[in-house]
């Protein structure tokens, strides 16, 4: 409580954003998500040969992800 109340204004500033998207922006539930998928798709991948197949499954889940948001924002 102590933390909160000292960086209150640090607490709130998703409000600056419009407001169709405060309900994602003041939650994780998002970025959970997109790590879970992370996780999800590495564990059958096993041992990745190199960085640069990492960095390309990173990319494909981001655009996935950014879609996912862009529907759940709404038009903007």
């Amino acid at each position: 409580m102590e933390i909160t109340e000292a960086h209150f204004d640090a607490c709130l500033t998703f409000m600056r954003e419009p407001q169709a998207l405060w309900t994602s922006l003041r939650s994780s539930n998002l970025i959970e998500r997109f790590i879970r998928e992370l996780r999800r798709r590495l564990r059958p991948a096993g041992a990745m040969m190199a960085e640069a197949e990492v960095w390309k499954l990173v990319w494909a889940v981001s655009t996935e992800q950014e879609k996912r948001w862009a529907a759940y924002s709404g038009p903007t």
